[in-house]
């Protein structure tokens, strides 16, 4: 470590006593320190906190954690707020010169609402991804509580927004709507920041600002862009998807839409599994690899448990016209029941996989498959479903398949690569953990 502040002499006698008592700096964790009060708890576990490099020789004190992890939430907030500028400069530049996406219609009140809409989600992006990194930087130390408050406030703040303008402004109530998103965006980021500040995770005033080295951001950076390309793939599949579907008129993009709201509604449920697997798959390799093994076995079991359950949900929500009372658009959303069903069935196991896959830091494996999976939905939407009239049902059938060549191919890659078997049960792991 290279700080030079005025900590550096307190740092070093505390570090001299740690010596005497505990040689494991693993053990040291800025979480379970703050929360139980006991910095030196040998059967502490290890935070992404550790991702920053440090002397093994020497333990680490909480003052000393406090610093690491300021220095990284700083260094990432100001990658990402860069990142997020450029982009939202991009986005509203596409929107202002060539007009919103998968819009095909010439009514100019549409074309004018839709394209406002947008520009106004598209400002809202910089504030979302404060409040994003927030959590990725509670759930790295183990705190799940925070994340949940954070968005509990901003989400009770997005609802009351949607039900004034339902009651008083109706007839401009997609604006209204995006301004609702855009002042829970705000409140959500406010309150990350503060909650950020009073944890001593971010800098109280310029001078304190530090900033990793040039190695740890390239570490950071080339991580991050890692697990964005394999977003970016994502996106590009379900872009491709939504771009065909609308061309086939109102009623299938209507039902597609519903079937796509009952998919991304209820595959939020997925991600506690996911975010177990991220969080405690590294603690548990650091300990044993045995454990590991058990724990792995114990969330995929959940996140299968899961899956059915949220089928049964998917088939309530389509089956009994939930989002849709047009008689014509229900009797074709029941036609995909099935795959629908079968889709966000599969879809929890495969991000439950993914999770642990992200936990053992296999994240340019995750980037390669879902480039390459990227590709063959492409192929399949464009030159199988376009060309052999599949429709709606062709499509959604081929995203159940997507899940499951996911889930075979993740299968294939932990029995080939055995993580849980090769590395030693005396702690020796040393992947580093993605915390967001």
């Amino acid at each position: 470590d290279t700080d030079t502040d005025t900590d550096t002499d307190t740092d070093t006698a505390e570090n001299n006593k740690n010596k005497e008592k505990n040689n494991n700096p693993s053990s040291y964790t800025y979480a379970a320190s703050t929360q139980s009060g006991d910095p030196e708890s040998k059967n502490s576990p290890v935070t992404p906190a550790d991702v920053l490099n440090r002397r093994a020789d020497e333990p680490i004190t909480v003052k000393h954690r406090r610093r690491q992890v300021s220095r990284v939430v700083t260094t990432q907030l100001a990658l990402m707020s860069l990142v997020a500028l450029v982009f939202t400069a991009a986005l509203v530049l596409y929107i202002a010169l060539i007009g919103v996406p998968f819009l095909d219609t010439t009514d100019p009140a549409l074309v004018a609402c839709a394209g406002m809409y947008c520009l106004l989600r598209v400002v809202s992006l910089p504030l979302t991804l404060v409040s994003t990194i927030a959590e990725g930087v509670y759930v790295g130390l183990e705190d799940t509580m925070t994340p949940l408050q954070i968005y509990g406030i901003s989400t009770s703040v997005t609802i009351s927004g949607l039900l004034l303008a339902n009651w008083f402004c109706p007839q401009h109530l997609l604006l209204c709507a995006a301004l609702s998103f855009i002042l829970g965006s705000l409140v959500s980021t406010i309150v990350a920041v503060r909650s950020l500040s009073s944890a001593g995770l971010l800098p109280s005033s310029l001078k304190e600002v530090q900033i990793c080295d040039r190695a740890e951001v390239w570490s950071i950076a080339t991580m991050g862009m890692s697990m964005a390309g394999g977003v970016l793939a994502r996106m590009v599949s379900w872009a491709c998807v939504a771009t065909v579907v609308t061309r086939w008129g109102v009623h299938e993009t209507a039902v597609h839409k519903i079937c796509y709201e009952a998919y991304w509604t209820l595959s939020f449920f997925t991600e506690p599994v996911f975010t177990a697997a991220n969080t405690l798959v590294p603690r548990e390799m650091a300990r044993c690899s045995a454990s590991a093994r058990k724990l792995v076995i114990v969330l995929l079991l959940l996140a299968g448990v899961i899956g059915g359950g949220l089928a049964i949900a998917a088939w309530a929500l389509l089956a009994c016209g939930v989002f849709s009372t047009d008689a014509v658009i229900g009797s074709m959303s029941q036609q995909l029941i099935a795959p629908v069903c079968l889709t966000i069935g599969t879809s929890s196991l495969t991000y439950g996989l993914e999770g642990v896959m992200v936990g053992l830091n296999k994240v340019n494996y995750l980037q390669y498959v879902h480039f390459s999976n990227a590709i063959l939905v492409v192929v399949y939407v464009l030159f199988v479903v376009e060309r052999y009239s599949l429709g709606l049902s062709g499509i959604w059938y081929g995203l159940a398949a997507w899940q499951i060549l996911r889930i075979v191919q993740h299968t294939i890659y932990i029995v080939v690569d055995r993580p849980f078997s090769s590395k030693d049960d005396s702690g020796s792991y040393s992947g580093r953990v993605v915390a967001a």
